[in-house]
Formats: C-alpha cells, structure tokens, sequence
C-alpha cells in the first residue's frame, strides 16, 4: 500500500513514464561567463515558444514553461523516424481545419495499412489521445525545456 501511494505521487497516470530522446548534443550546451548558449544541429529549423495552461502535461510542462522545438519534415534533420517513445511533440489533430495543435507525449508507435502511426497521451490525462497520428501530422518535437521567470 506504501509503495502504490509513493507510486500516484511521483509517477505519471499510469506508471512511469518514458524517457524523451537526446535531441542536443552535450557539447553544444556551452555555459560561460554567466550566460548559457546552446549550439543547434546545423539546418534545423527550431521555435522557441512559451506554454500556455491546458494541465494535459502537468507537471512537467505549465504555463510559463519555454519549449526549445524542432521541426520534423523529411528530408530535414529531424524527421519522424528520429522520434522515439517518450518524445513530446507537437501534432495536428487530425479531425481540425484550422491546424489545431496538441503537444503531448508519444507513448506507443506502431503499423497498420496505412503505415507508421504514433500513440499520444498528456501525462496527466487518465487514457491516449484517440487518434493514430501519421508522420505528416507530426510537426515538431521538444528538444528543451527551461523553467524560467518574468523579471519584474
């Protein structure tokens, strides 16, 4: 009973969760006098962006948060080969017009006759998104994240 209780306090829904791949290589997070620079993959297009509140990634991910992204296309650096299992990305929801976007962790990959699909889920939500999301749908992946503040 001790151990299920620590387990709904520190793990996600469900379990631990996996693990993001490796996205920056170590010798590209270069910190000198007093500032950190982070040297990106040559031709990647990359989108700093802040986090808005939807609590879908609480706690790893709130409002405030700054998200480091890249963007998967073939034929670019990242493509959606490169993601793995426990990557956060960024999807279309495929049922929207208007380019809705979800950003939620992959959590399952696999095949049927159409090909390739990825399996999301909001580390805090109970079940998986319902939709198989194909590689096209994939439009970026989380490489960092900074936890930082407003200066007043």
């Amino acid at each position: 009973m001790c151990l299920s209780l620590l387990r709904s306090l520190f793990c996600a829904k469900g379990g631990e969760l996996p693990s993001p791949g490796n996205w920056i290589p170590w010798d590209n997070i270069i910190i000198q006098d007093g500032k950190l620079t982070v040297i990106l993959p040559v031709g990647v297009k990359y989108w700093l962006c802040g986090v808005g509140e939807s609590g879908s990634m609480d706690p790893v991910m709130d409002a405030g948060t700054m998200c480091l992204m890249f963007e998967v296309k073939d034929g670019t650096p990242v493509s959606a080969d490169d993601l793995i299992v426990g990557d956060i990305a960024v999807y279309r929801k495929p049922t929207e017009v208007n380019n809705f976007l979800i950003r939620h962790r992959i959590i399952g990959k696999g095949e049927d006759e159409l090909g390739r699909y990825f399996t999301f889920r909001g580390d805090n939500n109970n079940s998986p998104d319902k939709f198989r999301i194909r590689d096209d749908m994939v439009r970026w992946v989380v490489a960092a994240m900074f936890y930082g503040k407003e200066e007043t």
